[in-house]
């Protein structure tokens, strides 16, 4: 039985589709945007909670709907959600009282830095190589980190992106 359905005419999928589109649109912009970096893996249990929870909502919301269209609607918010939760996550971790705090880290490889303290999520930074590269193997530096109200570490992004900035600045400057 392979029945065609007009979403359009559902109110609850147009409405669907309208928060996937603010999803999309918040997870792209924001992300673009924000200050904060992930220290150490995703905090996949966030993730996963985001998912169910707009799953089963998605599910729920777009009851009326035959079971195949409703399930791929719930699929497809879901991984809008978990898109927006990317930079979204970081922002809910920061609210409260939490300070960055400096935190002392080893340079292992190219953008790879161990933290001094063993307690710290391991940091690694992909892309501008140049940069990087200036960080001798087994030299020590400053990272600012907070572990937040959702219980992971996050590093100050806009910090790093100053420094980076700097040094391309001096690249393009010097002879």
């Amino acid at each position: 039985m392979n029945e065609d359905v007009d979403l359009w005419r559902h109110r609850s999928a147009r409405a669907l589709i309208g928060l996937m589109a603010l999803l999309g649109l918040y997870g792209f912009a924001d992300g673009l945007q924000i200050g904060y970096g992930y220290a150490g893996t995703l905090p996949l249990h966030w993730f996963l909670l985001v998912f169910l929870l707009t799953c089963i909502i998605g599910i729920f919301v777009a009851k009326a709907l035959p079971l195949s269209p409703r399930l791929g609607l719930a699929a497809l918010i879901s991984a809008l959600a978990c898109v927006a939760a990317i930079p979204g996550l970081l922002r809910l971790n920061m609210i409260g009282p939490v300070a960055f705090v400096p935190r002392a880290y080893e340079a292992t490889d190219i953008g790879h830095f161990v933290p001094v303290d063993r307690d710290l999520p391991r940091l690694q930074f992909s892309g501008n190589p140049d940069f990087w590269s200036t960080f001798q193997k087994g030299s020590q530096r400053n990272f600012l980190l907070a572990r937040g109200q959702l219980g992971f570490y996050q590093y100050d992004l806009e910090a790093v992106r100053t420094e980076m900035r700097a040094f391309y600045e001096r690249a393009a400057t010097s002879p």
